[in-house]
C-alpha cells in the first residue's frame, strides 16, 4: 500500500511471485505544481485502452472500514456532475438493523426516473430492493477491513470503555461486516451457508475494496469507473489519533479472530480476490497508475492542507 510515497503490496496468490515493495523516486512523480487534466485515464489504461466514464455506483458503506473516505470521493463526484443520490429522510442511515427497503426513501427525495446514480449512505444490504432503485448499469462496490482491527476501531469509536465502562473482553456483537452485507452472523456455524455467502457477495459486487490496501483498491475503483486519478484522490477521513487506539495482546487478537470467524473468512476471501484482480493488470500499467495516485494526493495535500501550492 502507498503510505508516505512508498508502495507496499504483497501478492497473495499462491501461484504468483511476490510483488515486494516499490518506492517511487522524485523522478517518477509528476511536477506537483502542475494540475493533472481530468481526462488522464485513457492514456493510463495501456496500449489502445479506452473506456467510457460511468456515472452510477452503489457503495455499501460498511462500519469502521475506511468507508467514509470512499463515500467522500463519491459525494464529490456526484455533486460535480449533478447526479441523483439515495438519501435518508434524516441522519446518515437508510436501513439497519433491518435490510434496506426501497419504500424507505422519502417520496420527496425520489427522482422522476425512479432510479438513482449514487447510493453511498449506511444501510444493510438487500440486493433485490437495491436493484429496484439503482441505475441498471451501476457498479457495485463495498469495502472490508481486517476484522480484529475493525472491531477494535468500533470499540474505541463508540467509547465503550470511556463512556460505558465496558472492556474489550465484554465485546460488541460479532461479524459486523457480514451483518452489513445482510447476513445473520449465526451462519458461521454452517459451512454450506458460509460458502453460499461468499458466492453471493462475489456475484453482487464488481469490486470489494480492502482497507489495508486502500490505494490499490482506489486504482481498481478508478479503472472500474473509468474516472481520472483526481476523481479518486482523497485525504484520510475520520482517522483516529494513535493515542486513541486500544493495544491488543496476542491472546486478545486470537480470541477475537475466533469470535469474528465469519468476518475473518469474508475478509480473507476477498483480500485474495483483490490480489487476483490486481495480478490481472500488467504490472507496469498498475504501478504507473499507483504512482500517479500518490503524486496527486501529495499535490492536493500541499494545495489544500499545507497551503504550499496556490
Amino acid at each position: 500500500m502507498f503510505q508516505k510515497g512508498v508502495f507496499l503490496f504483497q501478492k497473495e496468490c499462491g501461484d504468483c511471485p511476490l510483488w515486494g515493495s516499490f518506492s517511487p523516486s522524485a523522478s517518477h512523480l509528476p511536477d506537483l505544481s502542475s494540475p493533472l487534466a481530468y481526462d488522464d485515464l485513457p492514456a493510463r489504461l495501456g496500449s489502445g485502452g479506452h473506456c467510457k466514464p460511468r456515472r452510477s455506483i452503489f457503495f455499501l458503506k460498511t462500519h469502521k472500514c475506511g468507508s467514509s473516505t470512499v463515500q467522500n470521493i463519491l459525494l464529490r463526484h456526484g455533486e460535480r456532475h449533478a447526479l441523483d443520490f439515495v438519501l435518508p429522510g434524516q441522519g446518515n442511515y437508510i436501513g439497519s438493523p433491518e435490510p434496506f427497503q426501497a419504500r424507505w426513501i422519502p417520496q420527496s427525495l425520489r427522482p422522476r426516473s425512479g432510479h438513482y446514480h449514487i447510493f453511498t449512505h449506511h444501510t444493510r444490504l438487500n440486493v433485490p430492493e437495491t436493484q429496484r432503485v439503482m441505475d441498471p448499469d451501476a457498479a457495485w462496490v463495498t469495502i472490508l477491513r481486517d476484522p480484529v482491527t475493525q472491531f477494535e476501531s468500533a470499540f474505541d469509536y463508540n467509547g465503550f470503555q470511556r463512556f460505558w465502562n465496558k472492556t474489550l473482553e465484554e465485546r460488541l456483537g460479532p461479524n459486523q461486516m457480514a451483518f452489513d452485507l445482510g447476513y445473520d452472523p449465526a451462519i458461521a456455524a454452517e459451512p454450506r451457508l458460509v460458502k453460499a455467502m461468499l458466492k453471493d457477495v462475489e456475484n453482487a459486487f464488481d469490486l470489494v475494496m480492502i482497507t489495508e490496501l486502500m490505494d490499490e483498491s482506489l486504482v481498481l475503483l478508478r479503472r472500474l469507473m473509468c474516472w481520472s486519478t483526481d476523481d479518486v484522490v482523497s485525504l484520510p477521513k475520520n482517522a483516529r489519533f494513535e493515542s486513541r487506539r486500544t493495544q491488543l495482546s496476542a491472546e486478545q487478537r486470537a480470541a477475537l479472530e475466533e469470535f469474528l470467524s465469519l468476518d475473518v473468512t469474508l475478509y480473507q476471501h476477498f483480500r485474495r480476490r483483490l490480489a487476483d484482480q490486481i495480478a490481472a493488470i500488467p504490472l507496469e500499467a498498475f504501478l504507473a497508475q499507483a504512482e500517479t495516485l500518490v503524486s496527486r494526493r501529495l499535490f492536493w495535500r500541499h494545495r489544500c492542507v499545507l497551503g504550499t501550492i496556490t
